[in-house]
């Protein structure tokens, strides 16, 4: 019930912290230059410097095995995930169904994923986590990508192997493999730049919010397919899997955690680029975001394992 009691609480600090980016968005203190100065920031500097810091801790064995444990999990997942979006979105058009099939299987594993697992588990879930969203990072450049643009995976892979997460990830395990001893300026320099993705992250995504019409999504059936696939068959898909693992509880639960959040934001981004539907994507964004505030302790009450 504690862990539960945190996952409320984290998720009340978050959607806060939103508002409060909602409410600068509205004001026009953050306006989409600057906005778009600070996601650069956030994707740039701030996640990759939380990442190589979750890794900065004393080897050992039981810790690299967990490592790989939650990464094949995260393989198992995503096709398994793809496999079903497949089966549940042939009735769509083309069009709604790549940006529905992208939504439900990408989640916004940055700016919301990391915060709230490095509020509900700290520096060692954010160290799981990055392991995690390894094959996550693979397919969003590749086959999610891909949905849209019908491009090349050798492209769309070199765009992978330049993402500034996943170099951060690569330097992390060299440290924590070869047992680096990172000077403590160095480590708390990373520590507190790390430290600004959790409020950056959630002021960006309210700002984002403030731009969009809520009223709108009321109406649509499609948003709220798109949240219940997204925000509740995702994550129980998650569970089932994990239910069949013999693995410790706090892995199970960051898997969990990792997949009881709001679609990705850059599915607009994606839509606007390659001429789809980017009303229906914005609609979806904010529906989960906003939803998202109650189904969070509402999955991680019902699907947690002890």
């Amino acid at each position: 019930m504690n862990n539960y009691i945190n996952a409320i609480n984290q998720v009340a600090i978050l959607a806060l912290i939103m508002g409060v980016g909602s409410f600068a968005g509205k004001k026009n203190l953050i306006n989409d230059e600057l906005s778009r100065g600070l996601s650069n920031i956030l994707t740039n500097i701030a996640l990759p410097a939380l990442v190589v810091s979750s890794f900065i801790i004393s080897y050992s064995k039981e810790l690299l095995g967990s490592m790989l444990e939650i990464f094949i999990i995260s393989v198992i997942f995503h096709v398994a995930i793809i496999l079903v979006s497949r089966f549940v979105l042939g009735k769509y058009n083309i069009d709604k169904q790549q940006i529905i099939k992208f939504m439900f299987i990408f989640p916004n594993g940055g700016a919301m994923g990391v915060p709230l697992i490095y509020g509900l588990y700290g520096q060692i879930g954010v160290l799981y986590l990055s392991i995690f969203l390894i094959p996550y990072q693979i397919l969003f450049w590749t086959y999610g990508e891909g949905l849209f643009s019908h491009e090349s995976s050798g492209i769309a892979l070199k765009k992978y192997l330049n993402n500034p997460n996943i170099i951060a990830v690569v330097v992390g395990l060299f440290i924590f493999m070869l047992s680096i001893k990172v000077p403590f300026i160095i480590k708390q320099t990373l520590s507190d730049i790390g430290a600004v993705t959790m409020p950056l992250s959630m002021m960006i995504i309210g700002e984002k919010v403030a731009s969009m019409k809520f009223k709108e999504i009321i109406f649509d059936k499609d948003v709220y397919f798109c949240s219940f696939m997204r925000l509740i068959i995702a994550p129980i898909i998650m569970f089932v899997i994990i239910s069949f693992l013999n693995w410790t509880p706090l892995i199970k639960n960051i898997c969990i955690a990792a997949e009881a959040i709001p679609t990705a934001t850059v599915t607009v981004l994606f839509c606007e680029k390659y001429n789809y539907n980017t009303i229906l994507a914005s609609k979806c964004v904010l529906a989960t975001h906003i939803l998202s505030i109650i189904t969070i302790p509402i999955m991680l009450l019902f699907l947690r394992f002890k």
